[in-house]
């Protein structure tokens, strides 16, 4: 399915991407380590997920990072805006799996952020129900409930722009 060459490789843009994230970090606050490396937080929502924890774990557990001169820690959050304010708040060195809404309007409000790197364009999420269930497509969401993260993550705008189809369809948002 992967080649061993495409996992290596995109978990070497990884570690590449938190040690530019080091050296740029805010204020140039990252302090050396205890063993001598730079000391590097990372926030980031969803920690099982496979875009999200797996080049994490495995560049930890590979030591591409202690390789790299990094000693670097996870935060988890609780969704894309949460990771931003993390990042804002001087908590995490770096942000990963946030939506480019969340990021861009920390952005456009002064946030002190900088957008260095992007795994996915557009709007990753999957929604996906039972097979034999009641939901078969979107139109069926129509006037019910659903759920979010929190305001400002990716399954917050994803709920935004669902609501916007079912509006142009002349159907009931979802609530």
């Amino acid at each position: 399915m992967f080649s061993g060459h495409r996992v290596r490789g995109a978990l070497s843009l990884v570690a590449a991407g938190f040690l530019v994230a080091a050296c740029a970090a805010p204020g140039g606050e990252s302090g050396e380590g205890g063993d001598g490396g730079t000391e590097v937080n990372v926030a980031f929502s969803h920690p099982t997920l496979f875009s999200t924890g797996f080049p994490y774990y495995v560049a930890k557990e590979k030591g591409f990072y202690k390789d790299a001169g990094l000693n670097v820690d996870a935060t988890y959050t609780g969704g894309g805006s949460e990771t931003v304010q993390a990042v804002v708040s001087g908590s995490a060195d770096i942000g990963t799996e946030t939506s480019a809404p969340a990021a861009v309007g920390a952005y456009s409000q002064g946030g002190p952020i900088k957008i260095v790197s992007a795994s996915t364009t557009g709007l990753d999420l999957l929604w996906f129900a039972k097979a034999n269930g009641p939901v078969q497509d979107s139109a069926d969401l129509a006037g019910k409930k659903v759920g979010f993260s929190s305001t400002g993550s990716s399954s917050h705008i994803g709920v935004l722009a669902l609501n916007e189809s079912l509006k142009k369809q002349g159907m009931a948002e979802v609530q």
